[in-house]
Protein backbone atom coordinates (compact mmCIF):
# COMPACT_ATOMS: atom_id res chain seq x y z
CA UNK A 1 0.00 0.00 0.00
CA UNK A 2 1.42 3.06 -0.81
CA UNK A 3 1.88 5.79 1.48
CA UNK A 4 -0.25 8.98 2.32
CA UNK A 5 2.50 11.27 1.15
CA UNK A 6 2.74 9.24 -2.22
CA UNK A 7 -0.95 9.08 -2.62
CA UNK A 8 -0.92 13.09 -2.00
CA UNK A 9 1.66 13.44 -4.54
CA UNK A 10 -0.38 11.55 -7.22
CA UNK A 11 -2.97 13.39 -6.73
CA UNK A 12 -1.66 16.97 -7.01
CA UNK A 13 0.08 15.49 -10.35
CA UNK A 14 -3.40 14.55 -11.41
CA UNK A 15 -4.63 17.58 -10.56
CA UNK A 16 -2.14 19.74 -11.81
CA UNK A 17 -2.41 18.02 -15.03
CA UNK A 18 -5.82 18.02 -15.53
CA UNK A 19 -5.52 21.93 -14.89
CA UNK A 20 -3.23 22.18 -17.37
CA UNK A 21 -4.85 20.50 -20.37
CA UNK A 22 -8.73 21.99 -19.29
CA UNK A 23 -6.99 25.46 -19.30
CA UNK A 24 -5.10 25.16 -23.02
CA UNK A 25 -8.84 23.58 -23.96
CA UNK A 26 -10.92 26.61 -22.11
CA UNK A 27 -8.88 29.98 -23.60
CA UNK A 28 -9.92 28.97 -27.15
CA UNK A 29 -13.56 28.68 -25.92
CA UNK A 30 -13.31 31.48 -23.90
CA UNK A 31 -11.85 34.17 -26.60
CA UNK A 32 -14.25 33.09 -29.71
CA UNK A 33 -17.33 32.98 -27.05
CA UNK A 34 -18.28 29.31 -28.60
CA UNK A 35 -18.01 26.25 -27.13
CA UNK A 36 -17.65 24.48 -30.66
CA UNK A 37 -14.35 26.07 -31.33
CA UNK A 38 -12.21 23.22 -33.18
CA UNK A 39 -15.59 21.30 -34.40
CA UNK A 40 -16.30 20.68 -31.41
CA UNK A 41 -13.24 18.46 -30.84
CA UNK A 42 -12.64 20.91 -27.99
CA UNK A 43 -15.58 19.23 -25.77
CA UNK A 44 -14.24 16.36 -26.30
CA UNK A 45 -10.72 16.77 -25.25
CA UNK A 46 -12.24 18.41 -21.98
CA UNK A 47 -13.81 16.03 -21.11
CA UNK A 48 -10.93 13.79 -21.93
CA UNK A 49 -8.30 15.91 -19.58
CA UNK A 50 -9.09 13.83 -16.62
CA UNK A 51 -8.53 10.77 -18.38
CA UNK A 52 -5.41 11.69 -19.92
CA UNK A 53 -4.07 13.00 -16.83
CA UNK A 54 -5.03 9.86 -14.96
CA UNK A 55 -3.24 7.81 -17.61
CA UNK A 56 -0.19 10.10 -17.59
CA UNK A 57 0.17 10.46 -13.66
CA UNK A 58 -0.31 6.56 -13.41
CA UNK A 59 2.53 5.97 -16.33
CA UNK A 60 4.24 8.49 -14.44
CA UNK A 61 4.67 7.27 -10.88
CA UNK A 62 4.39 3.37 -11.73
CA UNK A 63 4.37 2.90 -14.94
CA UNK A 64 1.84 0.87 -15.55
CA UNK A 65 -1.95 1.45 -15.64
CA UNK A 66 -2.86 -1.12 -12.22
CA UNK A 67 -3.56 2.09 -10.38
CA UNK A 68 -6.50 2.21 -12.52
CA UNK A 69 -7.90 -0.55 -11.37
CA UNK A 70 -7.10 -2.22 -14.74
CA UNK A 71 -5.36 -5.75 -14.75
CA UNK A 72 -5.49 -8.78 -17.18
CA UNK A 73 -7.31 -11.56 -16.29
CA UNK A 74 -7.86 -15.31 -17.65
CA UNK A 75 -8.16 -15.11 -21.69
CA UNK A 76 -11.85 -16.54 -21.30
CA UNK A 77 -13.11 -13.43 -19.50
CA UNK A 78 -10.84 -11.02 -21.64
CA UNK A 79 -12.36 -12.30 -24.46
CA UNK A 80 -16.38 -12.08 -22.78
CA UNK A 81 -15.12 -8.71 -21.65
CA UNK A 82 -14.62 -7.81 -25.43
CA UNK A 83 -17.12 -9.73 -27.22
CA UNK A 84 -20.43 -9.33 -25.09
CA UNK A 85 -20.26 -5.27 -24.60
CA UNK A 86 -19.93 -5.38 -28.05
CA UNK A 87 -23.12 -7.49 -29.01
CA UNK A 88 -24.77 -5.56 -26.37
CA UNK A 89 -24.35 -2.33 -28.27
CA UNK A 90 -24.97 -3.92 -31.68
CA UNK A 91 -28.22 -4.80 -30.20
CA UNK A 92 -28.82 -1.38 -28.94
CA UNK A 93 -27.35 1.04 -31.26
CA UNK A 94 -27.49 -0.85 -34.44
CA UNK A 95 -31.18 0.74 -35.47
CA UNK A 96 -29.49 4.31 -33.86
CA UNK A 97 -26.55 3.82 -36.40
CA UNK A 98 -28.64 2.88 -39.02
CA UNK A 99 -30.88 5.67 -38.47
CA UNK A 100 -28.08 8.10 -38.22
CA UNK A 101 -28.55 8.98 -34.35
CA UNK A 102 -25.61 8.19 -32.81
CA UNK A 103 -25.35 11.10 -30.54
CA UNK A 104 -25.87 9.32 -27.47
CA UNK A 105 -22.90 6.83 -28.34
CA UNK A 106 -20.73 9.16 -29.08
CA UNK A 107 -21.43 11.04 -25.81
CA UNK A 108 -20.36 7.55 -23.96
CA UNK A 109 -17.14 7.51 -25.46
CA UNK A 110 -16.30 10.86 -24.79
CA UNK A 111 -17.42 10.58 -21.13
CA UNK A 112 -15.28 7.65 -20.66
CA UNK A 113 -12.65 10.27 -20.12
CA UNK A 114 -14.12 12.00 -17.38
CA UNK A 115 -14.99 8.56 -15.27
CA UNK A 116 -11.44 7.43 -15.52
CA UNK A 117 -9.91 10.11 -14.35
CA UNK A 118 -12.55 11.05 -11.67
CA UNK A 119 -13.98 7.83 -10.59
CA UNK A 120 -11.13 5.15 -11.67
CA UNK A 121 -8.17 7.71 -10.30
CA UNK A 122 -8.94 10.26 -7.93
CA UNK A 123 -11.98 9.03 -5.95
CA UNK A 124 -9.93 5.50 -5.18
CA UNK A 125 -6.72 8.09 -3.67
CA UNK A 126 -9.28 10.41 -2.06
CA UNK A 127 -10.16 6.90 -0.32
CA UNK A 128 -7.39 6.44 0.96
CA UNK A 129 -6.79 9.57 2.96
CA UNK A 130 -10.63 9.28 4.39
CA UNK A 131 -11.52 11.74 1.90
CA UNK A 132 -13.87 10.38 -0.70
CA UNK A 133 -17.28 11.07 0.94
CA UNK A 134 -16.29 14.60 1.76
CA UNK A 135 -14.79 16.12 -1.54
CA UNK A 136 -15.67 13.77 -4.57
CA UNK A 137 -19.87 12.24 -3.57
CA UNK A 138 -21.83 15.44 -3.53
CA UNK A 139 -25.10 15.50 -5.25
CA UNK A 140 -25.52 12.69 -6.69
CA UNK A 141 -21.31 11.49 -7.29
CA UNK A 142 -20.98 15.16 -8.45
CA UNK A 143 -17.62 15.69 -6.89
CA UNK A 144 -16.44 19.28 -5.76
CA UNK A 145 -13.26 18.78 -8.11
CA UNK A 146 -15.34 17.93 -11.19
CA UNK A 147 -17.13 20.67 -10.69
CA UNK A 148 -14.51 23.05 -10.62
CA UNK A 149 -13.37 21.79 -13.85
CA UNK A 150 -16.50 22.42 -15.47
CA UNK A 151 -17.14 25.65 -14.13
CA UNK A 152 -16.04 27.59 -16.87
CA UNK A 153 -18.63 26.53 -18.83
CA UNK A 154 -21.21 27.59 -16.50
CA UNK A 155 -20.38 31.17 -16.38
Amino acid sequence: MESAKQVRQEIFTFLALALVLCVAVYVPIIVTGRIETGGGLGVVALMWAPGIAALATCLFYHRNLRGLGWGLGKARYLALAYVLPAAYALLAYGGVWLLGLAGPLIGSITALGEEIGWRGFLAPRLNQLGLYPCLAHRRRDLGAVSYAGHLPRRL
